[in-house]
Formats: structure tokens, C-alpha cells, sequence
């Protein structure tokens, strides 16, 4: 049992600091750089154009899009509750 585990209390107190500080700079770079590259590119979009795309669909290929992605987001949140085995998890559609 040569390797020091994340509770041995031998480990390097540097190491730990140093990771933990590496850990939050990368968090928060994510949490920076991810609405400031979508804001640049909503900016490079035609939205005249998607707009002009989106009003040539039929309405029934967009209600039934809409429909897809309600069905998508309510099988996703409600899924730890239908998952025999696990506990529903404070939402109302699992009771």
C-alpha cells in the first residue's frame, strides 16, 4: 500500500492546495467563456434569415417538433421517479 489516497492524512497538503485552485480557475473559465462564446456567435447569426426558414416549415412540422421536445423534457425529469428501485425525487409527475 505504497499510493496515498485523497483521505491519507501523509498527502502533500501543496498538492491539495494547488488542486483545489486549479479546480476553481477551470470552473470559472468554463462558467465565463461558455456565455461569452454564445453571445459571439448569436451575433454572427442572420436571424432575419432563421426567422424567414422557420415561417416556411408547415405549423404541423413545428407543433410536432414542440410536441417531441415537451415529450424529451418530460421523460427526462421525471425519469429517477419511473426507475424501478430509485426514490422520486421531489417531483409531482412520479407520484
Amino acid at each position: 500500500m505504497n499510493g496515498a489516497s485523497a483521505d491519507d492524512p501523509g498527502e502533500r497538503p501543496q498538492q491539495r492546495n494547488w488542486l483545489f485552485w486549479a479546480k476553481r480557475l477551470l470552473t470559472w473559465c468554463f462558467f465565463i467563456l461558455v456565455p461569452v462564446l454564445l453571445v459571439y456567435l448569436a451575433r454572427n447569426v442572420e436571424w432575419a434569415e432563421v426567422m424567414g426558414t422557420l415561417r416556411s416549415y408547415p405549423i404541423s412540422t413545428l407543433a410536432l417538433g414542440l410536441a417531441i421536445a415537451l415529450a424529451s423534457y418530460l421523460t427526462y425529469s421525471c425519469w429517477g421517479g419511473l426507475t424501478p428501485g430509485t426514490p422520486c425525487v421531489s417531483t409531482k409527475c412520479c407520484r
